[in-house]
């Protein structure tokens, strides 16, 4: 999965919340995960709101 974010260039500052078929993966198990056929990767930045 470190190899998209990679890939696609996105500032490690922006990668904060990381759900693959929903269910969130920690920074520690990213760099090891494999995305598998089938599977959704969604990357979300870090939010704020009032």
């Amino acid at each position: 999965m470190a190899q998209i974010i990679e890939r696609f260039n996105l500032p490690l500052k922006l990668v904060h919340l990381v759900l693959i078929d929903g269910s969130f993966i920690p920074p520690a198990e990213r760099a090891g995960r494999t995305l598998r056929d089938g599977e959704t990767l969604a990357i979300w930045p870090p939010v704020a709101g009032g």
